[in-house]
């Protein structure tokens, strides 16, 4: 009895998975290319504004106008002020050892 029950669970469940499968959408080669393209384009732009706020130039998306740029000496001044207030859009991960884990139940 519970072999009988046990293959039936088995039979429903692979049955679900096929109905499941059917309707996922399909992934062609087409699209998968575009979204590759996407993502590289991505890594791209970061690496540039990585890139770019190491020698201490003002990110490309914020500078409207690059043509007003601030004097090298006032350059400086500025780079040590972002690094220190400014946000880092590229590393939004949260340190593990920032906060303690607390301490597991002892029962």
């Amino acid at each position: 009895a519970k072999k009988q029950k046990f293959m039936e669970a088995g039979d429903s469940f692979q049955g679900e998975l096929k109905k499941v499968k059917a309707m996922a959408p399909k992934l062609d080669e087409i699209s998968f290319a575009a979204m590759v393209e996407r993502q590289k384009e991505i890594l791209r732009r970061e690496a540039e504004e990585r890139q770019r706020t190491a020698q201490g130039l003002p990110p490309r998306p914020s500078s409207t106008s690059s043509s007003q740029a601030a004097p090298p000496g006032n350059q400086t001044v500025r780079e040590d002020g972002n690094e220190a207030a400014g946000p880092a859009p590229q590393n939004t991960a949260t340190p593990v050892d920032a906060a303690p884990s607390p301490a597991p139940m002892q029962l």
